[in-house]
């Protein structure tokens, strides 16, 4: 019985384990094969390392979205194994939410200040004022792949809370399916930096198609996925998040002329661009009502207390 016990779970975990393992060796070698030669021949012609431009969803991903899986994921998976798919809708349609209330901000802020947050970023040493443009250029277009990225991520964490690791390979697979294909076109239609911010554009398309297909099938999968919330949610933030772009991008048409666009110059216009965008979303939100930046302002209150 011991030696059958065994080999069942070997079985088990081979069959969970196989499908990513080939999902990392397809897509990722042929998404490798697409993506870097196209990023390095971009790159030999500019003075910014090509990985830079590839890592730019990252940082506010792994600070926000991660985190928010990170407390989540083990809650689902106690609702999964009590085969509560209310509860797990309701975790769900959180996460989504409070992952929202700041990276749609966030990505407003990367599309209006993408060039300037790189020039104080990246401006320095062999980097050309040029390249570090080049690479604003580039925040800018991963801005609009952001917020389907997230959630895109947050979602398939469903599945695995369900232990169902097969469902986000075949996902993964799709997305990686449309990147190749949307990088494929724009090679066609465009050539040298203008390439590297199509590039940027083809994730936000690929993850895009990717949300609105996983939010299908999780659909089918949990009976619902708090969708008339979620919409009416996203919708107001976005409302207050391009009402805050709208002051950015006027604070730095008003202070480009003033204040340069050298390190110092850019990074003036940053300061005072991240106040009036967040001073305006702040107010914005309230106004509409969205109680999950209520409840997260008031949570940040009592951390500091």
């Amino acid at each position: 019985m011991r030696c059958g016990a065994t080999w069942l779970l070997d079985a088990y975990t081979a069959a969970n384990v196989t499908p990513n393992a080939i999902y990392e060796l397809v897509t990722g070698g042929a998404l490798a094969g697409v993506m870097v030669p196209l990023l390095v021949r971009v790159a030999a012609d500019s003075d910014i390392d090509s990985d830079l431009f590839t890592r730019r969803l990252q940082l506010p991903y792994a600070v926000i979205a991660v985190t928010v899986i990170t407390g989540v994921l083990p809650r689902m998976s106690r609702s999964a194994a009590d085969h509560d798919l209310a509860r797990i809708t309701a975790d769900l349609s959180q996460s989504l939410r409070l992952t929202g209330v700041v990276l749609v901000p966030v990505a407003a802020g990367l599309i209006v200040l993408g060039p300037q947050l790189a020039t104080v970023l990246f401006a320095h040493g062999n980097a050309s004022p040029a390249a570090a443009q080049l690479t604003g250029s580039v925040l800018a277009a991963y801005g609009f792949a952001l917020v389907p990225f997230a959630a895109y991520q947050v979602m398939l964490r469903v599945f695995y809370a369900l232990g169902d690791p097969r469902t986000p390979a075949l996902l993964s697979v799709g997305v990686s399916a449309v990147t190749i294909v949307t990088c494929l076109a724009v090679t066609r239609l465009t050539s040298g930096p203008d390439l590297v911010i199509a590039l940027a554009a083809c994730s936000a398309i690929a993850y895009t198609a990717g949300l609105l297909v996983t939010a299908q099938v999780l659909r089918r999968r949990i009976g619902r996925v708090d969708g008339h919330r979620l919409l009416s949610t996203h919708t107001r933030m976005l409302i207050a998040a391009t009402l805050a772009g709208l002051a950015a991008a006027g604070t730095v048409g008003a202070l480009s002329a003033a204040a340069g666009t050298d390190w110092a110059g850019s990074l003036v216009t940053v300061c005072a661009a991240t106040l009036a965008g967040g001073g305006l979303y702040a107010l914005a939100a309230r106004g509409l009502r969205i109680t999950e930046f209520t409840s997260l302002t008031a949570a940040l209150r009592i951390g500091n207390t």
